[in-house]
């Protein structure tokens, strides 16, 4: 053996080959990096979690804002309609709804005299006295009804109000009546909501442009 060959160590002969395998590792490197910020301009830019719920609240505000407009009206009475003696009282309006959510809980249909409407349908408001009005979406049911709240007379019309009320089935399965508080509407048993307060329940029952046009009832 050589004296040379004595010299060379295995340490030698690892850093030779290192010092051979740079220049690929070099290249292979700028090319992962080249590779990557090509990458991350192609993908698409991933919107803030701000953003995100930014945008939602803003698109609620506008569905309140569009269910309170359209709502503002929605108690008015243009004219006192036909058979308006027909009405019914309070205390026969609160049975009715008590009817509805009890046939609701029972079997999960409307009763049999209540039969569902479009919204185009339930919105032109031409409601006949003593009957009761609905529109039926899955778990939710929205009511509506002429009320008497002055009583008639022989030469007096009764004095009627419009009267609107939200069913809805609840997480535990039992469904639960609740008043939507319009002006001059006429009041009922249950819990008071303010139409703005649930855009979302009330949205497929509206009719169609009602959240473009701003609500325009």
């Amino acid at each position: 053996m050589s004296q040379w060959e004595l010299l060379v160590t295995d340490g030698h002969v690892r850093a030779a080959r290192w010092r051979n395998a740079a220049p690929g590792i070099f290249v292979g490197a700028v090319v992962a990096i080249l590779a990557g910020v090509l990458l991350g301009t192609l993908a698409p830019e991933r919107v803030p979690s701000t953003r995100v719920s930014e945008a939602k609240e803003a698109l609620a505000d506008r569905q309140r804002t569009a269910v309170s407009a359209f709502m503002e009206r929605a108690g008015e009475i243009d004219a006192v309609p036909a058979r308006a003696g027909m009405a019914a009282t309070p205390e026969a309006a609160a049975t009715q709804i008590v009817a509805v959510v009890t046939s609701l809980n029972s079997n999960g249909r409307l009763p049999s005299d209540v039969e569902p409407e479009a919204p185009e349908e339930f919105w032109r408001r031409a409601w006949e006295p003593g009957r009761l009005h609905a529109m039926r979406r899955e778990r939710t049911v929205v009511l509506g009804q002429y009320v008497a709240v002055v009583p008639g007379t022989v030469r007096q019309p009764p004095v009627l109000a419009r009267q609107y009320v939200v069913v809805r089935r609840g997480s535990d399965g039992g469904w639960r009546a609740y008043c939507l508080a319009v002006a001059g509407n006429a009041p009922c048993d249950g819990e008071r909501l303010d139409p703005a307060s649930i855009p979302a329940t009330l949205r497929p029952f509206l009719p169609r442009g009602a959240f473009a046009e701003g609500g325009a009832g």
